[in-house]
Parts: C-alpha cells; sequence; structure tokens
C-alpha cells in the first residue's frame, strides 16, 4: 500500500486495521484529517475525510495527528479516534462515517468488546476513574474504569500505555507497554491469570529512551497468543527533547530487535519464539501482521506479511 501516484501518501505513522474481508483502513496519511481505504491487493480504494478540527482560537489544526488510535470493530467496522473533534468514529466497510461516542481526556489504544461496548485506555479527567488505565465505554457514558489505580492525573509515565488485545468469552488481553506482563481480565476487571516472561535489554539512555516493550498481542483461532516486543541492543543517539520527524524514526529504529513469542496460555510456556532485527510488526489479524519499509525509488509503502507457526513443537 502506498503506490506513488497515489491521491495521499503513507507515512511512517500510518496505522493499518482490517476493514472488512477485503479492505484495509490506513491512517494517518500525510493529509491532515484525512484516512484511506486499500483493497486487499494494494490499491487505493477511496480516501474519507473526517470533520475539521479548530483551536479555540478557530485556527485550523493543520495536523495528521488528528487520526489517532484506530482498532476494529466487533462488528467488522473500524474504530478510530478523532483526536481533533474528542470523539471515536466508526468507519464501515464503504467509508461511511458515524459517531460513537465523544471522549475526554488522552486516549492511547482500545478495542471492542463483542456487546458492543469498548475498552479504552486513556487518562480520564479526575473523578472516581482517576489514574486507572482502562476503561469500559458505551456510546452515552463511561460505564466503569478498571485496572491498578494510580490515584493521580498526570504527568504521564510509561506504564499508563497498555497493550490490547480480544479473547475468548468477550475477555480481553493487557500488558503495559513497559513490562512483559499479560493479564487475562474480563469486563469488570476481574483478573484471570497472568503470565510473565523476563527480559534481556540494554539499559534506557539518559532522558528515559525505551529500551524494551510490548508492542502487539493477538490470541489466534486455536488460543495461541502472539506477543510482539522490541528491544534495543545499545543507547539511542535520539535526545529525549528532539523533534521526531521521519529521520529521527529511522534513528529509533536503528539498532532495535523485535521478538516474536508464541505462547500457550493453558499450559503458561513459550512454544516458538523467533527474533528478526527491526521495528516490531503489529498483528491486523490471525496470521496476519502489517511493515513499513521504502521501496527502491524511496517511496514509503506498507506491506501487509502473512506469519503462520510451521513447527509448533519448537522451542
Amino acid at each position: 500500500m502506498g503506490a506513488p501516484n497515489d491521491s495521499v501518501v503513507v507515512t511512517m505513522w500510518s496505522h493499518v486495521v482490517r476493514l472488512g474481508p477485503t479492505r484495509y483502513l490506513v491512517g494517518p496519511v500525510n493529509v491532515a484529517g484525512r484516512l484511506a481505504i486499500y483493497r486487499s491487493d494494494g490499491t487505493l480504494d477511496r480516501v474519507i475525510r473526517l470533520k475539521p478540527a479548530f483551536f479555540p482560537d478557530g485556527t485550523p489544526w493543520e495536523s495528521p495527528h488528528q487520526v489517532g488510535p484506530m482498532f476494529e470493530s466487533a462488528s467488522g467496522a473500524a474504530v478510530v479516534l478523532d483526536m481533533g473533534n474528542g470523539r471515536l468514529m466508526l468507519v464501515d466497510t464503504v467509508g461511511g462515517l458515524r459517531t460513537y461516542a465523544s471522549l475526554r481526556g488522552s486516549v492511547f489504544g482500545g478495542l471492542s468488546l463483542p456487546d458492543g461496548r469498548m475498552v479504552i485506555n486513556a487518562q480520564y479527567p479526575p473523578g472516581e476513574s482517576l489514574g486507572r488505565p482502562l476503561h469500559i465505554i458505551d456510546n452515552k457514558r463511561i460505564v466503569r474504569s478498571i485496572g491498578p489505580a494510580a490515584g493521580r492525573l498526570g504527568p504521564l509515565s510509561t506504564s499508563d500505555f497498555r497493550v490490547l488485545a480480544s479473547a475468548r468469552g468477550g475477555n480481553f488481553w493487557t500488558s503495559p507497554h513497559d513490562r512483559y506482563e499479560l493479564s487475562l481480565m474480563d469486563s469488570l476487571g476481574r483478573v484471570a491469570t497472568t503470565l510473565t516472561r523476563p527480559f534481556v535489554s540494554a539499559a534506557p539512555a539518559p532522558g528515559g529512551t525505551m529500551a524494551f516493550g510490548v508492542a502487539s498481542i493477538h490470541e489466534d483461532a486455536d488460543g495461541y497468543l502472539w506477543v510482539v516486543s522490541l528491544r534495543r541492543e545499545g543507547v539511542s543517539d535520539v535526545k529525549a527533547d528532539e523533534r521526531i520527524t521521519p529521520a529521527t524514526i529511522r534513528g529509533l529504529a536503528a539498532g532495535l530487535t523485535s521478538t516474536v513469542d508464541i505462547i500457550d496460555p493453558r499450559r503458561a510456556e513459550v512454544i516458538y519464539s523467533q527474533s528478526f532485527a527491526g521495528p516490531a510488526t503489529p498483528f491486523i489479524a490471525d496470521g496476519l501482521v502489517y511493515r513499513h519499509r521504502d521501496d527502491a525509488s524511496g517511496t514509503h509503502r506498507i506491506e501487509v506479511v502473512s506469519m503462520r507457526l510451521t513447527r509448533p513443537n519448537a522451542r
């Protein structure tokens, strides 16, 4: 995805969500407030425009980052955070848009529950939700806030960021971004099991550059967990206060090693693990991940790649 003659350009910040059986939703792209739908063969199907966003003084918010976290809905549509207008949007397979819920606070990710409600990883304004990382919402309100309470509102710490993945029975997996700590949780916040794994990584650089992170979790049709983590083998040259550009993103990617672990949660055992150089490849469905690359002409592209376990007894 991302041919040179397309009307929009995918970027290093673009994320991919499956949109029905034959489409992918990609965002943000290089134009503010736009999303792109691609066919499964990588050709551009259509471009969607979110409602324009404005600052309080009336200045347009001309930022591609109006498009926030995206994830698949229980109905097969996609959920997109419109950061500029403070709302979660549902995108159907033909590009139709409708508002699911208005949101306050900083939202880092989410997932859909089978009953149509959603789990949001967010930091909300003060109240009983204060400091809790996860929130069950419907299209009207916060139903409940779950997870360990930090008892504060900001500044954000790395542990506030959670990776989320759907599980069987309407449950879900969650892990702090900075620890390999997978918890199976229900919508009441009850933890059924927690799986941990030690990791070996260089210490964070001065200024807080992360040396380890859980990037993606996926439970497949057989109940196995696919966990993508990444680690840095050495100290990054990127400064903590440095402006984020494509060049700094490439600098952060240099020296990264990604690992895919396949875990049998019933035995709490890693049945296969493989590492490779480069940034993490997030899962979008059973056996499907996406990755970023620059082609021979220097055009940035996104590839959807098949990944499967061919040696189930390997360790």
